[in-house]
């Protein structure tokens, strides 16, 4: 499906997105503690059961929790934006 993705649990492979907002203070400064900030641009690399592996903008790799994308609002970093997974 094409068209905006409401969180990063939503994002393909390959696709890059900005982070618009990180719920959950708690969770705000483990993304923090990761490098990873609202506003900032990710490109998410590889999937798995266990989480995802997302770029950074200066070319870092990140891993972050399966459970956590969810709560991690993104939106279209490109003009036209992301193409979000199937439900």
């Amino acid at each position: 499906m094409a068209g905006t993705c409401a969180n990063l649990y939503d994002v393909r492979t390959d696709e890059r997105v900005r982070i618009r907002t990180i719920h959950f203070e708690l969770l705000r400064r483990e993304c923090t503690a990761l490098g990873v900030t609202a506003g900032q641009s990710v490109r998410v690399r590889t999937r798995s059961v266990g989480g995802l592996l997302v770029e950074l903008v200066e070319g870092r790799t990140v891993a972050l929790r399966q459970e956590w994308t969810p709560f991690i609002e993104v939106e279209p970093d490109t003009p036209g934006g992301p193409v979000c997974a199937a439900a």
